[in-house]
Formats: C-alpha cells, sequence, structure tokens
C-alpha cells in the first residue's frame, strides 16, 4: 500500500460507511501489512478482521484456499480489498469470493493499480481500468456506486445486490 491509498481509502469509508452501526464487520482481503494497513482507519467503530493467503503482520485469519477464505455466505457488512487484485492469478474468482462473503447492502471498498512498475509479491499480473472493475463486479451482484482513477489507482465501490448467479 502506498499513502495516496491509504488516504483515498480514510475518504471512500467517511463516504459510502458512515451509516453503518458501531461493531459492523469489516472483511480486509489481503490485509497483510506489507507497507502499512487500512486497520487503523477500522478499528475501534468497526470489528475488523484481515484475511491473507499467508500468515503475517496484520493477518488474523489464513485463507483456506487461494480464492476461498472460508467465511460463511452474507458476513461481512463492508469488504476492503486495497492493492490485492494485480497479485492474483485470477482476480475474477477473488472478486466472486468477495462477493459472496459481503452481505446484501453491504459496501466493497476496492482498489488495484491503474498503472505501477512491476512489483512481485509474490507475483504481479494486472492493471486495471474502471470498465475492467465493473467487469469483475457485475452489476448483477453488485451496484456500482462509483469507479475512477486516481493517481495510479484504479478505484470499485460498489453495494451487493445479491448473491452469486448459479
Amino acid at each position: 500500500m502506498h499513502r495516496e491509498s491509504y488516504a483515498e481509502m480514510k475518504l471512500n469509508i467517511e463516504k459510502y460507511c458512515k451509516d453503518f452501526k458501531q461493531g459492523s464487520y469489516v472483511a480486509d482481503i489481503g490485509s497483510q501489512d506489507v507497507n502499512g494497513t487500512y486497520k487503523t482507519l477500522i478499528e475501534p467503530r468497526f470489528a475488523y478482521v484481515g484475511f491473507d493467503r499467508t500468515l503475517g503482520k496484520n493477518v488474523n485469519i489464513v485463507m483456506q484456499g487461494e480464492f476461498y477464505t472460508g467465511l460463511p455466505s452474507d458476513t461481512a457488512d463492508i469488504l476492503l480489498c486495497g492493492q490485492v487484485l494485480e497479485h492474483c492469478r485470477n482476480p475474477f474468482l477473488l472478486a466472486q469470493e468477495i462477493i459472496r462473503i459481503t452481505k446484501k447492502g453491504g459496501v466493497l471498498l476496492i482498489v488495484a493499480p491503474f498503472t505501477w512498475v512491476e512489483h512481485k509479491f509474490p507475483i504481479d499480473c494486472w492493471r486495471f481500468l474502471p470498465d475492467g472493475m465493473r467487469l469483475l463486479f457485475p452489476a448483477e451482484q453488485v451496484k456500482c456506486l462509483d469507479t475512477y482513477i486516481t493517481g495510479a489507482d484504479c478505484w470499485f465501490i460498489g453495494e451487493k445486490v445479491q448473491g452469486l448467479i448459479p
């Protein structure tokens, strides 16, 4: 994570999560503290749980698979995923897991590079544009509240409208 991503996440949390109650459940996918964490933007107001593929600083739960958190469906009120999708072999599968674990009416705050230098952790596969973000989070499942580019980042903010389409 870089400083601009943290600042923009703070603004988006203030704008899109202001109506959530104290103690709302926040799942952070890709939470390992490599160059910072969004956790300080969440606690103590919300209940924060960090997920990642490997154990590390700021990881509360190690994911059960590359694209599976192990959480029951419809668990998270707020879903954060910052600077992770570019490291994912199949961002479409991870996006479906993000949708699955978010409650109907829950907010998704997703950010990934639009442009950035190669930074393997352990791989670096993708860059994203607003149209690509909308494809990852289909309108039948997630209402797009906003998608935009700022600096080197592409943002997607959405509200879950229903579960996975069979």
